[in-house]
């Protein structure tokens, strides 16, 4: 279990995932009662920044993390070329990232002993 939660930023939205376009939940998604599943979605050529959040502090500078940084890739993605995710110089707990596809993401932001978290995003034409 990470040490760690993930935060959201730039443009983006969390909406419902539903099976199809008419809206309609078909019996292959099981939402239980009152937590539909929703998604995260971005626009390409949209930046989103994902936030590392410490013991309550959000997007810590390095120098504060004991030398326990953070590292991330993306896992999964529709086309290549795919972009680096990047941070600023001297915070790795932000990360930014502009899909340049149509489809669905996963970047995964890992804590040196302090476990990772896995997000799952779609980017979709603006």
């Amino acid at each position: 279990m990470a040490d760690f939660e993930i935060a959201f930023a730039g443009e983006h939205e969390i909406v419902a995932w539903l099976d199809n376009e008419e809206g309609i939940i078909s019996s292959r998604l099981r939402p239980t009662n009152g937590l539909p599943h929703r998604r995260l979605k971005t626009n390409v050529g949209a930046q989103i920044e994902f936030r590392c959040q410490v013991d309550a502090v959000d997007a810590p500078l390095d120098g504060a993390l004991g030398g326990r940084l953070f590292t991330a890739w993306i896992a999964e993605y529709p086309a290549v070329p795919v972009p680096t995710p990047m941070h600023p110089a001297g915070q790795t707990s932000v990360w930014k990232f502009v899909p340049v596809h149509v489809g669905h993401y996963l970047i995964v932001i890992r804590r040196e002993n302090g476990g990772s978290v896995a997000v799952h995003f779609d980017a979709e034409t603006p």
